[in-house]
């Protein structure tokens, strides 16, 4: 699983750090594209919002890689927002199903 703390900000990126994994350090860019796929399906992790509201994104990123990210959004104007992504990965199978069957 990927860690970051990382954020997007009105439309451009801004790298504070890396997505650490067990093997490498992986630009956090690469899971954000996922935010950007209009067949992308996000639901409110309601079992993980404690003080901050997360959510969770399946879909495609960039490159066409299927990757579950959770994340923060917090909007600024109603065309920019503040977000935060928390972790990302692959989907599990049923993960996978789920998008697959609603898109």
């Amino acid at each position: 699983m990927a860690r970051v703390t990382n954020r997007h900000n009105a439309g451009r990126y801004r790298c504070f750090n890396l997505v650490l994994t067990k093997d490498r350090a992986v630009d956090f860019n690469h899971p954000m594209t996922v935010l950007k796929d209009p067949l992308a399906i996000t639901s409110f992790d309601e079992g993980h919002s404690g003080d901050q509201e997360r959510w969770i994104t399946v879909g495609n990123s960039s490159t066409g890689q299927l990757l579950l990210v959770v994340h923060t959004f917090n909007s600024l104007s109603p065309t920019s927002a503040l977000v935060r992504i928390i972790s990302a990965r692959e989907p599990t199978k049923r993960e996978r199903q789920h998008y697959e069957q609603s898109s």
